[in-house]
């Protein structure tokens, strides 16, 4: 019974550890090296640079830049929109 209750503890202590990390966005889990890369790319975003350029083109420069290195890659055209949007 106790070595139950010990594995009980174990599961609620692992289900609260993992309900409570923090949520870290795509950009953050970036080696620093391709946080600087990107880091350009956003400025010039926010300069007005690439006005008309949609958001999918530069998802697909960020997926291949991403894939090219071996970086993680972000999940949707929405999570380059709103890390251009930060």
């Amino acid at each position: 019974m106790a070595k139950s209750s010990a594995l009980a503890a174990l599961d609620a202590a692992i289900k609260q550890s993992q309900a409570n990390a923090p949520q870290r966005s795509w950009f953050s889990r970036l080696p620093k090296e391709a946080q600087q890369d990107f880091a350009e790319m956003k400025s010039r975003c926010a300069a007005g640079q690439y006005l008309g350029v949609s958001v999918a083109v530069i998802h697909r420069a960020v997926v291949a830049r991403c894939k090219e290195q071996g970086w993680q890659e972000p999940k949707s055209v929405g999570t380059v929109r709103d890390w251009l949007k930060s």
